[in-house]
């Protein structure tokens, strides 16, 4: 599917780099969710949204890392494709709070959910410099062989 207008004003790379509509619109999950692999619920650390109970309820870089190492993951220095490892990128805006996740996919390419709106495939940097901000941390975890 083709990024409607709206969107590609939200993410002005995505006018220089691949940036696809994936899936249709839903509110099952967003975007930490759907890097966590969960599609079954919103996860953010508020009263009505879904959060595990062992990490801390805010919103800071160092609780959704720990979101993600509590699955497996651990830091590393660069978003280059792994064999072997499952990576995701955490997203911050100008005041280091985290706003977004993507995963990448075994492509190389990283796979985002936009709020309530569609999944995309898109390059890491499509994401920077527009709603979400940059890219804050990327982490790995090994895939099961």
């Amino acid at each position: 599917m083709a990024l409607s207008p709206h969107l590609r004003s939200l993410f002005p790379n995505s006018l220089h780099e691949p940036f696809v509509e994936t899936s249709e619109p839903t509110e099952e999950y967003n975007c930490i969710a759907w890097a966590y692999e969960d599609t079954t619920q919103w996860y953010w650390p508020d009263f009505k949204s879904y959060w595990p109970r062992n990490i801390p309820g805010e919103v800071t870089l160092k609780a959704f890392q720990l979101l993600f190492e509590d699955k497996g993951y651990e830091l590393c220095s660069d978003d280059s494709l792994e064999v072997g490892y499952q990576k995701i990128a955490i997203y911050c805006d100008v005041n280091n709070l985290p706003t977004h996740a993507a995963r990448q996919l075994p492509d190389g390419y990283w796979t985002s959910k936009l709020g309530p709106m569609h999944d995309v495939s898109h390059t890491i940097q499509n994401m920077e410099n527009g709603a979400y901000g940059k890219v804050a941390i990327i982490m790995r975890k090994k895939l099961d062989s």
